[in-house]
């Protein structure tokens, strides 16, 4: 519970007491590269993050595993647009 409280409170809320939170589908790996600036950051703001987490692991392992699957990556923006959490997952 405390995980999921100090991850919601990243998030803008409105003067109606509502959250704002979009969400976007990166289907290509050349949208995730382009996040990269921005991705490292969100890492190192996370004290549980892991190498695997990271665009360098994920860029092997889905150029190694990746071929006949679609890239399904969620990206999540706070009010203000900042990207907040990405969670890539696939296809087959």
């Amino acid at each position: 519970m405390s995980a999921l409280y100090s991850e919601l409170g990243a998030l803008a809320v409105s003067s109606a007491g509502k959250i704002s939170l979009s969400v976007r589908v990166c289907r290509t790996w050349q949208e995730l590269e382009d996040l990269r600036p921005t991705w490292n950051p969100l890492l190192q703001s996370c004290l549980q993050s892991s190498i695997f987490q990271t665009p360098e692991w994920l860029a092997s392992w889905w150029h190694s595993f990746g071929a006949n699957k679609e890239l399904l990556t969620l990206i999540f923006r706070d009010g203000d647009e900042n990207i907040i959490a990405l969670a890539p997952m696939y296809a087959e």
